[in-house]
């Protein structure tokens, strides 16, 4: 009878952990579904953001260059000066300003900047 109720405990004790073990895995699992939605939060943000920064150098490439085309190739062209293709600088704040900052030359005539 001892026996019969130490296994009874013994039991009840490790269905009651494993009871412990599956909450605790469905807290962790909540957790990482949380983190995974604010990773692709931010991400679609930083999408956003470098989406509108686009908008604003492209438009203002169209304004400086007079023409849509020009422009894009501007964007697309090597540049010496920027040491990259402007488009692939669009992806952080200063590689926007600096882009920016090459067309406001180019309208101005400020074409005296040597390369770095």
């Amino acid at each position: 009878m001892t026996d019969y109720i130490i296994l009874s405990l013994l039991l009840a004790v490790a269905l009651g952990g494993g009871l412990y073990l599956k909450r605790e895995a469905i807290h962790e699992r909540d957790r990482l579904r949380a983190s995974r939605a604010a990773d692709e939060a931010t991400r679609f943000q930083a999408v956003a953001e470098s989406a509108a920064a686009g908008q604003v150098v492209a438009t203002r490439a169209v304004a400086v260059f007079e023409d849509a085309n020009a422009a894009w190739r501007w964007l697309a062209a090597s540049s010496p000066v920027l040491g990259a293709r402007p488009l692939d600088l669009l992806g952080t704040t200063a590689g926007v300003a600096a882009v920016l900052d090459e067309l406001h030359r180019i309208e101005v005539g400020d074409l005296a900047r040597a390369p770095s």
